[in-house]
């Protein structure tokens, strides 16, 4: 007899009903445990290169409700299930929620944490940021941190204004790595990555795909010039229509305009080294 014809049995008994629920509860709080205590990391010596990345959010569901939704959307061995402190608890349970996926099998999780982000209502807010870590395992660190310094200046005209100036992704110069870096050179030492902080927080997988795509083009291409127009910006990703229409919409031309006064910022904060 199948497995399921023989749980679809036993649940005709309610004794047996009770019983089972209060197995499932258990095993779904060990698995949580298990989550929390041992985040997802590729193998060292793997040659298949990852992407990580850390979504900070909030929902009404708790740790339980959000390990279940999990497990419903084929996503309990892609996900860690972290908290995000930083976030009013008057918009419901923070999460800070970290996807790990080889890079080719990306779209399909994206997919699935779609469904998941939807079942879950989750959200985020002006507090909330999405961190995406670079694979550097196989990679030239250097070469690649290099170029996206220079990237700055296509990647800041792409995300909201008001994380121009945030304190938790600042415009990164390499004479003065710090953690909290929009190009945070430092997460190298613990994770063999590179990580991108700037972007503002988002559950719109569409999105978050577009973003890792011109994060990972950046890295494979030659080191970019200074962004001087939308029309260059548009340029610079080629044959990829999907890149070209997602830096024409969100490309903000006002940069142009304030970049001096981001700087100047910048170097009212650094005293003047920056």
């Amino acid at each position: 007899m199948q497995k399921s014809k023989i749980l679809a049995k036993l649940l005709q008994d309610q004794d047996n009903e009770f019983e089972l629920v209060d197995l499932l509860d258990r095993m779904l709080a060990d698995k949580l445990e298990d989550n929390q205590e041992n985040p997802f990391k590729p193998g060292e010596t793997e040659k298949k290169n990852y992407v990580g990345i850390e979504v900070e959010c909030f929902s009404n569901l708790n740790d339980i409700e959000v390990m279940e939704l999990l497990i419903e959307n084929d996503l309990e061995n892609h996900i860690n299930i972290g908290d995000d402190g930083s976030i009013d608890e008057s918009y419901g349970n923070s999460f800070e929620l970290r996807i790990l996926s080889l890079e080719r099998e990306l779209p399909a999780v994206l997919k699935r944490l779609g469904a998941f982000f939807k079942a879950g209502k989750f959200g985020t807010n002006d507090t909330c940021g999405l961190h995406v870590h670079l694979d550097m395992r196989n990679r030239n660190v250097e070469k690649c941190y290099q170029k996206l310094l220079k990237f700055q200046h296509l990647m800041f005209p792409l995300v909201d204004k008001e994380r121009w100036t945030n304190e938790y992704c600042i415009w990164s110069i390499e004479t003065d790595k710090f953690s909290r870096d929009a190009v945070n050179y430092c997460a190298y030492v613990e994770h063999r990555t590179i990580e991108i902080r700037l972007h503002q927080g988002t559950t719109d997988v569409k999105r978050i795909q577009n973003w890792v795509n011109l994060l990972l083009r950046a890295i494979k291409s030659p080191p970019i010039k200074d962004i001087k127009s939308k029309v260059a910006a548009v340029k610079w990703a080629g044959k990829n229509k999907a890149l070209k229409s997602y830096i024409n919409k969100e490309f903000k031309v006002s940069w142009f305009r304030e970049k001096e006064d981001v700087m100047d910022h910048y170097r009212e904060e650094d005293n003047g080294d920056f």
